[in-house]
């Protein structure tokens, strides 16, 4: 769990850093003025490819998106639709584009509107999902239930979270404007949703509209301590953060070494024993929880390829495997541990944030 989260603006970029026991753990950089992720957008569509269910659609004045469309979807060029931004895109890529929506919280996701409550998740007791139903039967609609709720402790904020939802889902279904109908929460607010604090766990921002966002949904996302200070000095912390972006070999505690590079879009990460003087098995367990810091930390995203040392056995394979499931399940990203490829490199595929 984290014990302190930083949201720091310097110039036109807003910088988070995530401490566990004094340890940085994640780092998110983000541009002030981009539509984040998970923006709901009402655009036409300006070419519709029918073979493969395609088409590219204008949200905004010389803002193009590309989205896969269901296919019992019956539309037409010019046809409006409402969609998720699900990436930004580049100077080589437009941005992508998901059918539909959603709004998601940090106990609940709202998927879809409905004549009564629907509770769906993955693992949930039929005593839980009953409970659901009568705290949440105010508010009519399918929601899905993120895998970290605990109705022991955290009911208050669930149902303050669902009429936070429900009452933005009411606004964004009465708008009949076309553009942005709701923007995304901003990369630092998909952070604090997806990792969770200790109980004294701090929150600090040189930034006012952060710190009100935050502030906001205080309550219904068990944040304690939230510090607004607009003296804040973290330029330092930016330049190291810059510093190791730039260092491709890491020493983990103990003498191990891990090379870390970028070829062709596809991540590799090279262990090296250094100077342990331990089995290759041992060496590969002891860099795994630094393997995981230093993905999160420089945000590695697509294919990642680990090349551990080699010669163990299959249940140490399988160990590795499991203790990075483990790691990646707390994290901003959704990531994937695919497993030993023939070639004996790991294999993780790990989603933009």
């Amino acid at each position: 769990m984290l014990s302190k989260v930083i949201i720091y603006q310097h110039q036109q970029q807003i910088y988070t850093f995530a401490y566990r026991d004094e340890l940085l753990n994640f780092v998110v950089v983000e541009d002030l003025d981009t539509l984040p992720t998970e923006s709901i957008l009402r655009g036409k569509i300006t070419k519709l490819n029918h073979a493969n269910r395609t088409a590219f659609i204008e949200y905004g004045t010389g803002q193009y998106g590309y989205i896969n469309l269901p296919t019992w979807l019956k539309v037409q060029e010019g046809s409006n639709l409402i969609a998720q931004l699900s990436w930004h895109g580049n100077h080589e890529k437009q941005a992508k584009l998901r059918y539909g929506w959603q709004l998601i919280g940090k106990h609940l996701i709202y998927a879809g509107s409905a004549n009564e409550t629907k509770i769906n998740g993955k693992n949930l007791s039929s005593q839980m999902s009953s409970k659901l139903l009568t705290l949440l039967a105010k508010f009519p609609a399918i929601w899905s239930v993120r895998s970290r709720v605990n109705m022991a402790t955290d009911e208050d904020a669930i149902l303050s979270e669902a009429h936070e939802l429900y009452s933005q889902a009411k606004l964004i279904e009465s708008n009949t404007n076309s553009g942005v109908l709701a923007s995304g929460l901003p990369a630092y607010m998909k952070l604090l949703r997806s990792l969770p604090l200790v109980s004294d766990g701090e929150v600090i921002t040189n930034l006012q509209t952060a710190y009100e966002l935050v502030a906001k949904l205080q309550d219904s996302w068990l944040l304690d301590v939230i510090s607004y200070k607009p003296n804040l000095d973290y330029n330092s912390a930016i330049k190291n953060y810059q510093d190791l972006l730039t260092q491709s070999q890491v020493m983990v505690t103990g003498g191990a070494m891990l090379d870390i590079h970028t070829v062709a879009g596809i991540n590799i990460i090279d262990v090296n024993t250094g100077t342990l003087n331990l089995s290759g098995s041992k060496v590969n367990f002891i860099v795994l929880d630094e393997i995981y810091r230093q993905i999160c930390l420089r945000n590695l995203q697509g294919i990642i390829l680990i090349d551990v040392i080699k010669n163990m056995h299959q249940s140490d394979e399988q160990r590795i495997v499991s203790y990075l499931q483990k790691l990646f399940s707390i994290d901003i990203s959704k990531a994937k541990v695919l497993g030993f490829s023939h070639s004996g490199l790991l294999e993780i595929i790990r989603n933009k944030v």
